[in-house]
C-alpha cells in the first residue's frame, strides 16, 4: 500500500515556492521522455510474450489436438507427453486406443516401436502379442481392399482406481469398419479395461483387456450410401484425427 504524503502548498518558514528555473525544466523533460520510452518498450515486450504463449497453447502434434493434459509431441506414430494426473491418464488411454488402427497398417519397425512406447517395461511382450494377432486379421482385410476404412472412437469412460502413479479405466468405444467384400459398414461396441502406470515420465499401459459391448442399431434419415460412395466421401477429406480426447 502506498504511504500517504502530507502536502503543504505554502510553507510558513520558506514562503511561496519559487518558479522552476530552466535547468529544472530540462531535467523534468528528460525524465518524462525516459518514462514514456520505458512504458512503450514494456508494453511491446508484454504483448509479444502473450502472443507467444497463445501460439504455443494452440500448437498441434500432427493431427492430434493438444490440450493442457497432453499430448505434447509424437514418438513415431504415438502421441506422448501427458500430464501426471488422473485426467492425463484418461487422455493417454483414449489416445492409445484411437491410434491402434494406424499401428495395424504400419510397417513392422513402426509397429514394434509404437507398442514399446505405449507399454510399460513389464507389459511389452504381452501387449505386442495381443496387438499382433489383431493386426494380422486387419491386414488381411486391407489386403482384400486397399481402400478400407477402419477407425475406433472412444465414447466414454469410468475410472475404477485412482492412485498417484497408477490408474485403472474402463473405456467404451465404437469400432467402424468399411471394407469390401464382407464389411459393408460394420460397427461394433467394445469396452477396454486398462491399467496405466506412470513410468519414465509418462503414462504407459500396464494391462489391457477387451470385451464386447452393446452396439446401437444405427438408423439414418438420409439415404443409405453404398460402400463405394462412403469411401469416396471419406477419401476426399483432407484431414482426420488419430487421437480422441476423453468425453
Amino acid at each position: 500500500m502506498a504511504k500517504k504524503i502530507k502536502i503543504s502548498r505554502f510553507s510558513s518558514s520558506n514562503g511561496a515556492p519559487k518558479p522552476p528555473n530552466g535547468r529544472f525544466l530540462l531535467y523534468s523533460l528528460i525524465i518524462l521522455v525516459l518514462l514514456l520510452v520505458g512504458f512503450l518498450v514494456g508494453r511491446n515486450f508484454s504483448s509479444n510474450s502473450t502472443k507467444q504463449v497463445i501460439v504455443e497453447r494452440k500448437s498441434a502434434v500432427g493431427e492430434s489436438p493438444v490440450t493442457e493434459l497432453g499430448p505434447t509431441r509424437k514418438s513415431g506414430l504415438i502421441p506422448v507427453g501427458y500430464e501426471h494426473s488422473v485426467p492425463g491418464a484418461i487422455t493417454a488411454a483414449t489416445s492409445y486406443i484411437s491410434i491402434t488402427p494406424q499401428l495395424y497398417i504400419a510397417d513392422q519397425f513402426d509397429f514394434d516401436s509404437g507398442v514399446r512406447r505405449m507399454s510399460s517395461a513389464t507389459f511389452y511382450d504381452t501387449l505386442h502379442e495381443g496387438l499382433s494377432g489383431a493386426r494380422a486379421i486387419m491386414r488381411t482385410n486391407f489386403q482384400k481392399d486397399l481402400d478400407a476404412y477402419y477407425a475406433e472412437i472412444p465414447v466414454g469412460n469410468t475410472v475404477t482406481l485412482k492412485e498417484d502413479d497408477r490408474v485403472q479405466i474402463s473405456i467404451y468405444s465404437i469400432v467402424m469398419l468399411v471394407a469390401e467384400p464382407e464389411f459393408n459398414g460394420q460397427t461394433e461396441g467394445k469396452v477396454h479395461n486398462m491399467e496405466l502406470i506412470w513410468e519414465k515420465g509418462d503414462w504407459r499401459i500396464n494391462n489391457w483387456s477387451t470385451e464386447n459391448a452393446p452396439t446401437p442399431l444405427w438408423s439414418t434419415p438420409n439415404a443409405l450410401s453404398s460402400i463405394e460412395d462412403f469411401k469416396d466421401f471419406v477419401g476426399s477429406l483432407e484431414g482426420g484425427y488419430s487421437y480422441v480426447p476423453s468425453l
